[in-house]
């Protein structure tokens, strides 16, 4: 990662977690980086760009990809969550198109979608595969974002079983062919 973008991200972090609030303007985060106005806009759209990734950054890039790695994929989910656990309640307090529920949702969603679609005996319907996957997106987001807003109230592997154990896996299953 370029050296800007990661003292920008780092920059973001850090503000929130120090002003306890979300409500970062891009100002402070160029005043803290030590970066450019121009510098900022050419690594990031917004402040909710860089917002988003701080979760990426800590989530490994060599991750589990196929549909049958369900179980780890939300450990690694959790597991990222629970590290900055005070900045992701903080965000999450954050509410509009660009928040990052809505991105934890999309991050999830695509997943799946992603993994499902590497399934290719027999090829299934978009409509089925879209389907199982907004469903299980929308029961992950919301659980692990509710878990992380009542300050994980239980430790994050025994969620990560919980959550596998209360999927659709039937569906999985006949969807993917599994």
């Amino acid at each position: 990662m370029p050296l800007a973008k990661d003292k920008i991200i780092t920059a973001y972090y850090d503000l929130v977690v120090e002003s306890r609030s979300p409500d970062i303007s891009v100002d402070q985060i160029i005043k803290k980086s030590g970066t450019s106005r121009s510098t900022f806009y050419r690594n990031f759209l917004d402040k909710y760009d860089v917002m988003n990734q701080v979760f990426l950054v800590d989530y490994k890039k060599d991750k589990p990809q196929t549909i049958d790695q369900v179980s780890p994929f939300i450990d690694s989910v959790i597991k990222t969550l629970e590290q900055k656990s005070d900045y992701y309640q903080l965000i999450l307090t954050v509410s509009n198109t660009n928040d990052f529920y809505n991105y934890l949702y999309h991050f999830i969603y695509n997943w799946f979608k992603q993994a499902f679609s590497k399934q290719t005996k027999p090829p299934f319907q978009n409509t089925d595969i879209n389907f199982v996957s907004r469903y299980t997106a929308s029961a992950i987001t919301y659980t692990i974002t509710q878990w992380l807003k009542n300050d994980q109230n239980l430790p994050g592997s025994q969620l990560s079983k919980s959550l596998y154990d209360s999927l659709p896996l039937h569906l999985l299953k006949e969807t993917s062919n599994v």
